[in-house]
């Protein structure tokens, strides 16, 4: 795993440290490119739930960028 995380960048290292809800809207969102319709459809829960998860998933992960001393733009 060492070797895995050392070719990472440090938001993947950060995306990975997500609570699973939110990694899951992150990678189906902005790696695979879901739509948000898809993504809510898929994971069950409603466009406006799924909205409110990506706002929190976008704090959380700045917040640990600036915990690993990356810097982000605000």
């Amino acid at each position: 795993m060492q070797e895995i995380t050392e070719s990472l960048t440090d938001v993947e290292k950060a995306i990975l440290q997500l609570p699973l809800a939110y990694r899951q809207i992150f990678q189906m969102k902005f790696a695979w490119g879901y739509p948000n319709k898809e993504i809510a459809e898929v994971l069950n829960i409603r466009e406006g739930t799924l909205r409110q998860r990506i706002s929190r998933g976008k704090e959380i992960l700045r917040n640990l960028l600036k915990e690993m001393e990356v810097y982000v733009d605000e």
